[in-house]
């Protein structure tokens, strides 16, 4: 199974895949302007921009009249798909998630693996958020920051 823990870097690329994804179709963006408007440290856009570049979710142009763009239908980006284009699902921090095992001996358990009730629970929420992260597309976000600031 996949675990994930969100670094800056991952969380500044979704700011900045929304940002796009919000975009009319086609639109060029400078990646300065999504720095400001999404309050991003410049010194984090160049790496996380060529990351997406390299992973085919934007396209970049230079010149005077370049920018970035979103490279992909919104509706059919995932969380994950950006997630996993800046770092890679990793080892939980929770112990009583990990390596089948390991968590016995992390945390001294004395309850066997296979009836904890604990460690499913954990497990369930696991992969219901994965299902989350992967059910959701840059869309929906962008529909949810829309209505979110429409309520305003």
């Amino acid at each position: 199974m996949k675990f994930v823990k969100f670094n800056k870097k991952t969380c500044y690329a979704l700011k900045i895949m929304v940002d796009l994804a919000s975009q009319p179709d086609g639109a060029l963006v400078l990646s300065k302007d999504i720095a400001k408007r999404r309050k991003i440290p410049p010194r984090f856009m160049a790496q996380i921009i060529a990351s997406l570049v390299k992973g085919g979710l934007i396209s970049s142009f230079r010149g005077s009249r370049g920018g970035i763009r979103i490279s992909c239908d919104p509706a059919k980006i995932s969380i994950t798909h950006v997630v996993e284009k800046i770092q890679s699902f990793s080892e939980p921090s929770n112990p009583c998630v990990a390596v089948i095992g390991e968590c016995k001996t992390r945390t001294g358990c004395l309850i066997q693996i296979d009836k904890c009730s604990i460690r499913n629970a954990w497990m369930e929420a696991q992969r219901k958020m994965m299902d989350v992260l992967k059910d959701t597309s840059l869309e929906d976000l962008v529909n949810l920051e829309r209505n979110s600031l429409a309520t305003r």
